[in-house]
């Protein structure tokens, strides 16, 4: 009897010094609630929302997307599984466009059918895509290059004003 006992005994000793062995909370250090926590994308988080918010068109009040240098309207797209960033984009009818497109993860494509544009975007490389937004409308793009579960859901719409 004084065996299992002290077998007992011993067991739960050290079950209870790993489970405080185990905790993540330093000695000492008080634990933050979650929500005071630092995220663990914290950084990348905001600067994903900020891109986003730099590129979002809206179509109220017409801002075009990009920048005009050079008379050029210059956009820069990245691709990552399962999207695009920005997914919408807005030019102007007669516009040179340049497309700065990158890959952030695996190799995508980008797929323009209505110029005629289909581009592969191999991971970290950046390719320049120009044409003339000569059609005005709004036309469909996609990841021209199979990424994945999700490739279907990989797509935007580029939208020419008069």
């Amino acid at each position: 009897m004084k065996k299992s006992t002290f077998l007992i005994v011993a067991g739960i000793l050290l079950i209870t010094l790993l489970l405080y062995g185990c905790t993540t909370k330093k000695h000492g250090q008080e634990m933050k609630p979650v929500a005071e926590r630092e995220s663990v994308m914290g950084e990348y988080a905001e600067e994903v929302e900020l891109k986003e918010r730099e590129n979002r068109v809206s179509e109220l009040d017409e801002e075009y997307s990009g920048k005009k240098l050079n008379g050029v309207r210059e956009i820069k797209i990245e691709a990552r599984q399962f999207a695009f960033n920005p997914a919408k984009i807005l030019v102007k009818k007669g516009e040179r466009v340049r497309l700065i497109s990158k890959s952030l993860d695996v190799t995508h494509g980008l797929g323009i059918e209505a110029y005629n544009i289909n581009q592969k975007l191999p991971p970290g490389e950046e390719k320049v895509i120009e044409f003339t937004a000569d059609k005005s409308g709004k036309f469909h793009f996609h990841c021209s290059v199979y990424c994945g579960a999700g490739h279907g859901k990989m797509h935007g719409t580029l939208i020419v004003k008069e």
